[in-house]
């Protein structure tokens, strides 16, 4: 639907979303530079994707000559990649990926002067539609689940590709996107698709003879580098760059059973909104403090458009937060100043979607500012540097097919919390990094669920105490 333009567009209640990210979805590939990436678009032509086990890389063609293999003629093929791939090894090259962008920048060209056949494996690898990632991992918690989706042990990706698949090895399956040229809904739109997918007999090919294995071979090849000394030095070196960054990440899973998006609208709340008053409270009974707070709102009933973003923290949220610490105010009182913080956070909201938020037309001021040229005042205030240091960078995709979503924080000093709000469950992914500022994913978790068990109960009782 994407290849030939039949995709229907996104709606947004009444106003249909720009569908312009749909083009990085597939045949796309991001490209390491200086001094800034720049993103490949392909030709739908290449019928092929990209297959990792044991960190080695196959080109898999899924339609030959036209015609669409059967899921019984895939599942043979991917079969003999993975008792191919895992009868040898590898020197890892996809962990190249995972590496700060300037050395990625000066590793690939290390690669391309290394061999004109690495040239030709890495056009294959830029140019298919996406990857499928077969990890040998068995994940068993929501977290060990999370990591294996998020990164894996970073050899057996290949992080530049827009959409990347990953099975493991106990058939849980999961999405990895990367982010520079698409945002959270077209690759949500496209994970439910495959959720809901439900194949004809014919795609199935349950009756249909198999075909010679020698045909079948014919269908995929390996995409071998050509792996030099230094090659092999600086694979070691992001390595290791890869395993000290994973390992400061502290990650935590909160499946909050206790309610949902159904009863939140019951309470009268907007569900959205409930959640980030939520994390405010979590965050200030945690810290103490209330720090800048990112949420993304998304902008694609514009030509183009992508995000804004919709500062939680406000004069009317932290009064309320204040008043939920105050032993002497009243839960009348209480539920006042929460439903004119709810208000305020939906007024924002609402400008952001607009288009309306100040911090893209800031960036695009502070962007336009010539070296030559001397900053505004306003980019040089301690205020505008303060409030735009994301303690709290927090994001929705919402789906009932999740069992966990997310990313890594923005800042050292802060948390990323990406929350699923389900019918009858919340689902909050936190991660924040070990270092020496004291943050820890399980104790803002816990903060979360007693401060959602609070709200709900504030209301509760205002609403008895009326009756």
């Amino acid at each position: 639907m994407v290849v030939d333009g039949s995709l229907e567009p996104e709606k947004a209640k009444s106003d249909v979303l720009c569908s312009h990210s749909y083009n990085f979805m597939f045949n796309a590939c991001r490209i390491p530079g200086k001094p800034s990436d720049h993103c490949r678009i392909g030709s739908y032509d290449h019928e092929t994707i990209v297959v990792i086990r044991n960190n080695q890389l196959f080109s898999f063609e899924f339609a030959p000559q036209g015609t669409q293999l059967t899921m019984g003629e895939i599942e043979r093929v991917l079969d003999r990649i993975v008792r191919i791939a895992d009868s040898r090894a590898a020197v890892p090259v996809g962990i190249l990926t995972a590496d700060n962008r300037d050395s990625w920048t000066d590793n690939r060209e290390l690669l391309i002067e290394s061999s004109p056949e690495n040239i030709q494996v890495l056009d294959e690898i830029e140019s298919s539609a996406f990857v499928l990632s077969l990890e040998k991992d068995r994940p068993v918690t929501r977290e060990e689940f999370s990591h294996a989706i998020w990164h894996g042990n970073g050899r057996n990706r290949w992080f530049d590709k827009p959409c990347q698949f990953v099975v493991t090895d106990s058939a849980r399956a999961g999405f990895n996107g990367e982010h520079s040229m698409m945002d959270g809904t077209p690759t949500l739109r496209l994970v439910e698709y495959v959720n809901g997918f439900k194949p004809s007999p014919e795609q199935i090919g349950s009756s249909v003879e198999p075909r010679a294995s020698s045909e079948e071979d014919g269908w995929f090849h390996e995409l071998k580098f050509v792996t030099p000394p230094a090659v092999v030095s600086t694979v070691k070196k992001a390595e290791a760059v890869f395993s000290a960054g994973v390992a400061k990440q502290h990650l935590k899973v909160l499946n909050f059973a206790a309610f949902g998006k159904e009863e939140i609208k019951r309470l009268g709340c907007s569900p959205d909104a409930f959640i980030q008053m939520v994390i405010q409270l979590a965050y200030t009974r945690l810290h103490k403090i209330a720090r800048p707070t990112y949420e993304s709102s998304m902008t694609r009933k514009y030509l183009h458009g992508r995000t804004e973003t919709c500062r939680s923290v406000t004069n009317e949220s932290v009064a309320w937060c204040r008043a939920m610490a105050t032993a002497s105010t009243s839960t009348e009182e209480r539920v006042r100043l929460f439903k004119q913080a709810l208000a305020k956070h939906t007024q924002l909201t609402r400008e952001a979607v607009e288009g309306q938020g100040v911090d893209r037309h800031l960036l695009g001021l502070r962007m336009l500012i010539r070296p030559d040229e001397s900053k505004p005042d306003i980019f040089n205030d301690p205020a505008y540097a303060y409030s735009s240091h994301w303690y709290l960078s927090t994001s929705q995709i919402s789906s009932e097919n999740f069992t966990s979503y997310g990313w890594s924080e923005v800042s050292p000093k802060g948390y990323g919390i990406a929350y699923n709000i389900r019918k009858e469950s919340l689902l909050i992914h936190i991660t924040c990094m070990r270092n020496e500022y004291g943050l820890n994913s399980d104790h803002l978790a816990s903060h979360f669920e007693a401060a959602a068990t609070d709200v709900r109960n504030m209301i509760l009782s205002a609403a008895a105490q009326q009756k």
